[in-house]
């Protein structure tokens, strides 16, 4: 599947980047809060993207997880592609093998901040 990509929002709170797509809020730390900082984006609207294979599914009511509900579950023999509704936010996601996981079901998800991708509104080209 290819990139999700989402409209969002870049705000500096306490000292720490969270990008605010959807109602969804995501820590950005490290090198790459370093780098969008050095490229002025903090209240600006930017388009973000996350590769399907950077984020991942847990059991729902864990600690630090964004909460989700599966829409769709697509088996795709190696692999599954389960589309997840994380408040107004859908996202795909790619996992390895035959997963059971049962539409409408709560799970939660870890997003590998690490690896977001920021792009210019306007014009789409990359921000880092």
């Amino acid at each position: 599947p290819p990139m999700n990509l989402f409209d969002a929002e870049i705000e500096e709170v306490g000292g720490k980047l969270i990008v605010k797509a959807g109602g969804v809020e995501i820590d950005v730390s490290g090198e790459l809060a370093k780098g969008l900082r050095g490229k002025s984006v903090v209240q600006r609207r930017v388009r973000t993207g996350i590769r399907p294979t950077d984020i991942t599914i847990a059991e729902a009511g864990r600690d630090n997880l964004l909460p989700a509900e599966v829409y769709v579950c697509e088996p795709l023999g190696r692999y599954t592609v389960i589309t997840v509704r994380a408040r107004d936010l859908f996202l795909k996601v790619k996992m390895e093998g035959h997963v059971k996981i049962r539409e409408k079901e709560k799970v939660g998800l870890s997003i590998n901040s690490s690896r977001l991708y920021f792009f210019d509104f306007q014009s789409g080209r990359s921000l880092l």
